[in-house]
């Protein structure tokens, strides 16, 4: 490309067939992921909110029932640790934009909150998940004097905690970017 082509491209403009291309790409592509996500999200969430509601009774009971104070107490933690996850679960899904008659920008806007979210949840699965978990799960293992199973508890945990954080560097942040890109390209074209 010579000097005298950039400069002509320079002073016009891109052309509008162009840019409306870009638009639909763009808009066809982001709604393509955002609906993947949501169908990943609502499956975690529907697994996730059954198990704790069926693990919920069973807890309750083995608290009751169990003689080891320390399987007690762990019975106890894993009851209140499934009445966190709902909560918790249930209060980000609430995030979620429904209203389509919003403009686009602002649903974008609305949908990349609910995003960063979400990013925040997965990241933070140690401390809101893994650990309430697992100290329930250790003190009715060491109340009954079981460390195998502890071991592989432990193991377990960490397991959810690498996938939970590649999932967030692999799939969510970028996504974040995507809307983020959209918004950008809706910002300047207004």
């Amino acid at each position: 490309m010579t000097d005298e082509e950039l400069k002509e491209k320079w002073k016009n403009p891109a052309n509008e067939d162009e840019v409306s291309l870009n638009e639909d790409k763009l808009t066809d592509e982001l709604d393509s992921r955002l609906r993947k996500f949501e169908r990943i999200i609502r499956r975690r969430n529907a697994r996730e909110i059954t198990l704790a509601f069926l693990l919920m009774p069973f807890m309750i009971t083995a608290a009751w029932f169990m003689h080891p104070v320390l399987a007690k107490t762990g019975a106890v933690i894993l009851s209140i640790f499934c009445i966190v996850v709902v909560i918790v679960l249930r209060k980000v899904a609430k995030m979620k934009p429904d209203d389509l008659s919003l403009p686009i920008m602002q649903y974008l806007i609305v949908y990349r909150q609910y995003l960063e979210k979400e990013r925040s949840l997965l990241s933070n699965v140690l401390y809101w998940y893994i650990g309430p978990s697992i100290s329930g799960i250790s003190l009715i293992f060491i109340g009954f004097h079981r460390y195998v199973p502890l071991i592989i508890g432990l193991l377990l945990g960490v397991l959810v905690n690498y996938i939970n954080r590649r999932a967030v560097k692999n799939y969510l942040t970028p996504l974040i970017d995507k809307v983020s890109i959209g918004i950008d390209y809706l910002t300047t074209n207004e």
